[in-house]
């Protein structure tokens, strides 16, 4: 058998070097994407890397809602606005969770802490009315309607619901 020469066992070094970083890239790589084959997983992961995160806890309560799992969800959500107390978006979700499970006095006093944010949002104000009405607050939710047409004049869905509350609780002519 021959030596093999200086350079001949630098390339054959170099070749076992880069096989083993290519094989050490792939197994990670393999890993890594077991995370991504599902969406609850994958916030979770991101979850558990990024926890100082307000977006991530809440992407991650949206898909425990979609999940069905709303205890949860909600726990995502306020742990959100823990982390950033200013931002819309999971107390609106967090509101969404609470509506989805029947509380609505949590749904308002959700709604109410947002409308101190964002005063002049027609969404939050008509989403108020609507809660206002389920609990037969007709008055409160007028007053939210009226708001809403206020901000939005073209809103129809307000417009919808105003002229049906209207109509409901009109006094009765003898």
């Amino acid at each position: 058998m021959k030596p093999i020469g200086p350079m001949k066992l630098n390339l054959y070094i170099e070749f076992l070097v880069l096989t083993a970083l290519v094989s050490v890239f792939g197994l990670a790589t393999y890993q890594r994407n077991s995370v991504w084959c599902d969406d609850l997983l994958l916030w979770r992961d991101v979850v558990n890397k990024s926890v100082r995160k307000a977006r991530t806890h809440n992407n991650f309560g949206t898909d425990l809602v979609n999940k069905g799992l709303l205890g949860k969800a909600i726990a995502e959500f306020k742990k959100s606005i823990s982390l950033e107390c200013r931002q819309v978006e999971p107390r609106v979700n967090l509101a969404s969770a609470y509506g989805s499970m029947g509380m609505t006095d949590k749904v308002i006093a959700e709604f109410k802490r947002i409308l101190d944010l964002v005063p002049d949002n027609a969404d939050i104000h008509y989403n108020l009315g609507v809660a206002y009405s389920s609990r037969g607050m007709y008055r409160e939710a007028i007053k939210e309607f009226e708001e809403t047409l206020r901000i939005n004049p073209h809103d129809h869905h307000a417009r919808q619901r105003l002229q049906q509350i209207r109509a409901t609780t009109a006094p009765c002519s003898n």
